[in-house]
């Protein structure tokens, strides 16, 4: 029972988003993911405010759940593997990557209260290993290369054991990203995928999916190819809300990007087509492909979409 609740503060902490004995000091590869959110003014959005967040929040472990939604940031970086059969391999509370997330609270008595509920629920759940004013949590009894650490004044930190705690492991990415990052600006969400860094583990993923694959699939095995770069970025409220970014290595490979997309797209209008039309997915559907028209501008492609009517009603 304690292995599960364990895995399920793992599963938020990454849905938002070392083992006890043995501590790697080398820093892993530079990371071909990152993202940082302003969650609490993602949740004040009116797509925040949409989701029914009674849901998450209601049922068991629901307090430490509504506990972590108290966070104002959440940021982190991902060192991917070389191989997607690493993570078929994934046993228990090991992970195949290299991770480090960190959630910032506020100084309110609400931020208060939330962190010391999370404290509670991994002190009861947790071995414990405390290193000067840090406090380890790693899953209980379990060889495992995950923890989370407290101590940190308003912070927690969720990391795999090749890391040690230091703000400086956000800087431990690509340049790519690094670019791409400085460019946000204000916007309350980004995620970044290098995919040139992330190149062996896509073409191992490509190579197993091309197993048995339609004939009709192969043409969009070659997107990856056509992709150095992505970058999803939002801005709720703003115009526009959402905007997937994507820098080809080439204009010519971003041109193809840019007519595949579009085929996609195609593709998405006929089948909302078989949908009955007063249907409010079907409604959704068709408003979101109604706006997605790719566009280049030398080698970058670039989709976006505006407020997004409706989607309220087709949430859970």
């Amino acid at each position: 029972m304690q292995v599960k609740r364990w895995s399920w503060l793992f599963a938020l902490v990454l849905m938002l988003t070392v083992s006890a004995n043995s501590w790697a000091q080398s820093k892993p590869e530079p990371a071909s993911v990152a993202f940082q959110f302003k969650l609490a003014e993602l949740l004040k959005s009116d797509l925040g405010q949409a989701i029914p967040m009674d849901q998450v929040t209601g049922g068991p472990g629901g307090a430490v759940a509504e506990a972590f939604l108290q966070a104002e940031t959440i940021r982190g970086v991902v060192s991917l593997p070389d191989d997607v059969g690493e993570f078929l391999m994934m046993q228990g509370d090991s992970l195949p990557m290299d991770i480090y997330v960190e959630l910032a609270f506020g100084d309110s008595s609400e931020a208060t209260e939330a962190m010391e509920i999370i404290e509670e629920e991994l002190e009861s759940n947790s071995d414990i290993r405390e290193e000067g004013d840090l406090r380890y949590f790693s899953p209980k009894g379990q060889d495992a290369n995950i923890a989370i650490i407290l101590g940190i004044p308003g912070k927690v930190v969720f990391l795999t054991d090749t890391y040690k705690h230091d703000a400086a492991n956000f800087d431990n990415i690509t340049p790519a990203i690094k670019q791409a990052m400085g460019k946000m600006g204000s916007a309350p969400a980004g995620i970044f995928l290098d995919f040139d860094q992330a190149r062996p583990l896509i073409t191992s993923g490509l190579k197993m999916a091309k197993q048995g694959a339609p004939p009709a699939a192969v043409p969009f095995f070659e997107i990856p190819s056509q992709i150095s770069l992505l970058q999803l970025v939002g801005t709720p409220g703003k115009e526009p809300a959402l905007t997937l970014t994507a820098v080809s290595p080439d204009e010519e490979k971003a041109e193809m990007l840019r007519e595949t997309l579009q085929g996609l797209v195609g593709m998405g209008k006929m089948a909302t087509q078989q949908a009955p039309p007063d249907a409010p997915e079907a409604k959704v559907a068709n408003e979101i492909l109604g706006q997605l028209k790719p566009t280049r501008d030398g080698k970058v492609v670039t989709l976006s979409i505006s407020k997004i009517e409706g989607l309220e009603d087709i949430l859970p």
